[in-house]
């Protein structure tokens, strides 16, 4: 089983920054990424909890099974089933592969193939997994529509779903790893398939919790119910991140030290930069390599007080994958931060 990976970020008082309002889910950010793979540890579900403001939710004492990882490719680079050609990104789970269409704005599921393609759907209507921007509070709905194909027999699918933040709050981890200012976002998707001779009912509710500083979800829960005829079932699954970017909660350096964070961490595309300069003064922002030879200037500016934010695309610069840091001078003080840049 892989350890646990708490990565104490040399920011100061990231929570201080982002205590203001909740955490918002962006594309540069929180989008699902090809060459950037989700890691997790497969556990024992739990109780979701309630929803709401300034909640705590306590699974400190999820029992893990084991390490799981979710394979996020361009289309191209996977087998496709020839139904897909709309898809650019495809994430492959325990061999089950959900195809994806994603922009800035949103991430829709135009298709499913399961293993060897024993079953195959396809949305008429794709299911949209994420709108951005999304934050506490913010909720959309619509409809599904499509076919199930297994074997040469297809049938029709028909549903809804509803995707709401509704929860916003501190996030405890086995290991007691807390993570403050956590946006809890609900899945809630129901469909029916229609086959020659029976109806089929599923409803499936998905849990995510989310942070600043991380791509992926840090926890998920997921409930499956399916009902056919007077016969119901349901399913469980649960995992929880093994790389969790937690800052260093310090507010009270904020004085002596300007805010400085680099996000997310590993990246492969684009990479966020939050400052705050206390006063106006020259501000250099540099990008080395671990041997400590600078690859690339970022800013070199005079600025006056204020909050900035500084964004640059590592694919842009054909980035080697590898180890880097940025070093930020603000005239009166340095800050450093290490980056971790994937395939």
């Amino acid at each position: 089983m892989k350890k646990f990976t708490l990565i104490l970020s040399g920011i100061i008082a990231v929570s201080y920054v982002f205590a203001q309002q909740p955490v918002t889910l962006n594309f540069e950010t929180h989008s699902i990424l090809p060459g950037a793979d989700n890691n997790m540890i497969l556990c024992q579900y739990a109780d979701p909890g309630n929803g709401g403001s300034g909640i705590t939710w306590d699974f400190s004492t999820l029992k893990a099974i084991s390490d799981f990882t979710g394979f996020v490719n361009n289309e191209s680079k996977v087998k496709s089933t020839g139904y897909f050609h709309a898809a650019n990104t495809v994430l492959e789970e325990f061999s089950n592969r959900f195809y994806l269409r994603t922009s800035k704005d949103k991430t829709e599921q135009i298709g499913y193939a399961s293993a060897n393609n024993s079953v195959i759907i396809t949305y008429d209507q794709p299911f949209v997994k994420m709108v951005f921007p999304f934050t506490m509070n913010d909720h959309y709905s619509g409809v599904i529509s499509g076919t199930m194909k297994t074997g040469q027999s297809e049938f029709p699918i028909n549903g809804t779903y509803e995707v709401t933040a509704d929860g916003y709050g501190k996030l405890v981890l086995p290991g007691n790893v807390t993570v403050n200012n956590t946006l809890r976002v609900k899945t809630s998707k129901t469909y029916d398939v229609q086959f020659n001779d029976f109806n089929q009912h599923v409803e499936i509710n998905t849990y995510r919790w989310y942070s600043c500083c991380n791509r992926y979800p840090l926890l998920v829960l997921t409930s499956v119910t399916t009902s056919t005829g007077s016969s119901t079932f349901t399913e469980y699954q649960a995992a929880y991140n093994n790389t969790v970017n937690v800052a260093l909660p310090l507010a009270e350096q904020l004085k002596d030290n300007p805010f400085f964070a680099v996000y997310p961490n590993p990246s492969n595309d684009i990479v966020n930069i939050h400052y705050t300069v206390s006063n106006p003064s020259k501000v250099v922002i540099d990008l080395y390599d671990n041997t400590g030879k600078k690859v690339k200037n970022l800013l070199n500016n005079k600025l006056e007080t204020g909050n900035y934010h500084l964004i640059f695309n590592t694919a842009d610069d054909k980035l080697m994958p590898g180890f880097y840091f940025i070093r930020a001078d603000f005239g009166n003080s340095v800050r450093k931060e290490n980056i971790l840049i994937t395939e």
